[in-house]
Order: structure tokens, then sequence, then C-alpha cells
């Protein structure tokens, strides 16, 4: 899919990217940057879109706290320009991968109650939404997990 964002700018989402869980030394090169990497020292997996060498997104699955079964909570954030080019779909796509090779069977996530962006992501991918207050929540329950290799 070729198409141009809010932003002018012109992407092919999948075609000039790459999808990728980045290393321990990518992670503490941006461990400044807190949004980004929240969750690493618990075991989360963190992937990256990189576009020419160019991180434009990052997604990460960060397991919820011990005792709370095979549950993780997802958080994505995409580059501002390169927002409405498919990235975030590709990136939730291999959050599901990694999480049903690891044995995750529920995936939560939450967004502002306006970020129909981050909503219509959620429901591509089979999500029960609900809302409280300017809040959104989503639950995506995964089937026919494996444990992870």
């Amino acid at each position: 899919m070729i198409g141009r964002n809010a932003h002018g700018v012109v992407a092919a989402a999948g075609w000039l990217g790459t999808v990728r869980e980045l290393s321990p030394a990518e992670l503490h090169h941006l461990h400044g940057d807190a949004h980004r990497t929240e969750g690493a020292d618990r075991g989360a997996i963190v992937l990256g879109y990189f576009l020419r060498g160019q991180l434009c997104g990052i997604a990460r699955i960060v397991p919820l706290k011990p005792g709370a079964g095979r549950r993780a909570e997802v958080r994505l954030t995409v580059e501002q320009p390169w927002q409405s080019c498919g990235i975030g779909t590709m990136l939730m796509a291999g959050l599901l991968h990694h999480a049903r090779r690891c044995g995750v069977n529920d995936l939560y996530l939450r967004c502002h109650a306006l970020n129909s962006r981050m909503q219509k992501i959620a429901q591509r991918f089979g999500a029960r939404i609900g809302f409280e207050d300017c809040e959104c929540f989503a639950h995506i329950a995964l089937a026919g997990t494996v444990s992870c290799q």
C-alpha cells in the first residue's frame, strides 16, 4: 500500500521499512527516551520499525506484574510524520506473533478515547474495546499460543 499521510510523507508500508526486535545495544542507546524503553527491564519484547536506518516506530509487549498469568500490556508509538502509513499495524502484527510464540494469552492496551488510530489498529486484531472517562481500554484474546523457544 503506497500512500501519503497528512504530513505529506509518502510511504509504502512494508515495502521500504523493516520491523525487527531491538538489540540490547539499541535499547541501551534509547534508554534516555523513557517512553520508548519503559518495561524493557521486566522482560518486555521491543520491536522497532526502521526506514533507511531511522527508527520511525516502536512497540513493546510488557508482561503484567507477577501472578497475573500469561497477560501482557501492549505499548505502541509511531513518530508523528510516519503516522497513517501502516507502521502501527505492522508493529502490532509483529507483537502478536511474538506474544503467541511466548505463550501470552491476553494482551491489553489503553489509549486516549480520541485516539481513533490506535483503536482501529486494535480492532483490526480482534480487540474488544471499552471506554471510561477519557480512556479507551482494549483486550485482545490470543488463541493457539505455543511455548516461547
